[in-house]
């Protein structure tokens, strides 16, 4: 009927392209069909191009209260995208997009810092990321887990010089770590390198440290520290040994 005569008052419709899947990228042909009372039509073809989404994936991060930062990343690999991708970052359930100041920087970017770690900056984050070329954007959110530092106290000391043994205890009490158990160092003074099993300490792995065959320069500050294997966090704390003379 493309030949025939036709009367005023055409009819349009759309002939979908076969194939046509709006959740796959690409470049689909219509029909646009106009067909008068006499049943005459005129065809014309258009073309719909779906842009594929930013393909985004943020991995789960944990760190400890006191830590300098944490950084979550949003990795892009794979994304198709003529313009560079464009980001915002946003906390919880907010609606409002972070900002660089002193608690966060790289708020427009790839990598999120979150600074100065404290237990409420524990909460799930959502990157938005678009193509600024085709406007398609793509969220995904993740969780910043924050963990306690263990708990620890140390209390001060006393022996006379010639006792046999001195001993130090660390004491956890609150701490919450799960398995495997806490570990242990063991610091004399100022010193940066840790105590070793030998014959003048022993226990320097556990909680209580024994200092053997006592001398006057075994009066000093012992430190402790200690860290939960599960987390990584480590605190450290110090106690005092004070020697005594003999009468």
């Amino acid at each position: 009927n493309a030949g025939a005569k036709c009367s005023a008052g055409c009819t349009g419709s759309i002939i979908k392209s076969a194939g046509f899947d709006p959740n796959v990228p690409g470049t689909y042909a219509y029909t646009v069909r106009c067909t008068n009372p006499d049943n005459c039509y005129s065809e014309d073809v258009g073309y719909v191009t779906v842009n594929p989404l930013p393909i985004v994936s943020v991995n789960a991060q944990s760190a400890c209260v006191g830590a300098a930062e944490a950084i979550l990343t949003a990795t892009t690999t794979g994304t198709v995208c003529s313009s560079a991708l464009t980001y915002k970052w946003y906390k919880g359930t907010s609606t409002t997009a972070l900002s660089d100041d002193a608690k966060y920087s790289g708020t427009a970017t790839a990598d999120l810092h979150i600074k100065n770690i404290v237990p409420a900056d524990a909460d799930s984050y959502k990157v938005e990321v678009t193509c600024p070329a085709t406007g398609c954007s793509k969220s995904v959110t993740e969780t910043l887990t924050v963990n306690p530092l263990p708990v620890v106290s140390v209390s001060p000391q006393s022996a006379c010089v010639g006792a046999a043994k001195a001993t130090l205890t660390a004491t956890t009490t609150g701490t919450v770590c799960a398995s495997p158990a806490l570990t242990y160092k063991w610091y004399k003074g100022t010193s940066t390198t840790a105590l070793s099993d030998g014959a003048k300490y022993s226990g320097t792995a556990t909680a209580d440290l024994e200092i053997k065959n006592i001398v006057t320069g075994d009066a000093d500050s012992y430190k402790v520290e200690f860290t939960c294997p599960a987390t990584g966090c480590t605190n450290s704390n110090s106690g005092t040994l004070t020697v005594n003379p003999l009468p």
